[in-house]
């Protein structure tokens, strides 16, 4: 199993990198660009995270394999938003899992808040 998701989240960076730089070099406009804020990075942190807690404490229980779980499936999911909006064209898609979270966070203060100082980190960089 875990070989599975090791493998799911190279996958899922893989067609994220993709996407983004297609989209980018196709001019397609929207969030195709790498330099502001993907829930990707998000998964990417959190499956490092996971990793290290499984280098270090052993298994470390359920934290490190569902702190990887849940990494992996931020990854998948910016994936497929991006690559739905490249294959499409529809810059305006959201997945499922982007829309519930602004359905549910996206009007708090501090969600819109978090969101700009991370679009303007990854703009520095």
């Amino acid at each position: 199993m875990y070989l599975f998701l090791l493998w799911t989240f190279v996958v899922a960076l893989a067609v994220f990198a993709f996407t983004i730089t297609l989209g980018g070099l196709l001019k397609r406009g929207g969030d195709l660009t790498f330099n502001e804020w993907h829930h990707a990075y998000l998964g990417i942190v959190l499956f490092a995270v996971g990793l290290l807690l499984r280098m270090l404490a052993g298994h470390a229980g359920g934290w490190s394999l569902g702190t990887q779980i849940a990494g992996a499936f931020l990854a998948f999911d910016d994936a497929e938003e991006h690559l739905v909006q490249l294959v499409t064209g529809q810059i305006t898609y959201q997945s499922p899992a982007h829309a519930l979270f602004y359905a549910l966070f996206g009007a708090l203060g501090i969600v819109k808040k978090a969101n700009a100082v991370l679009d303007q980190t990854a703009q520095k960089l």
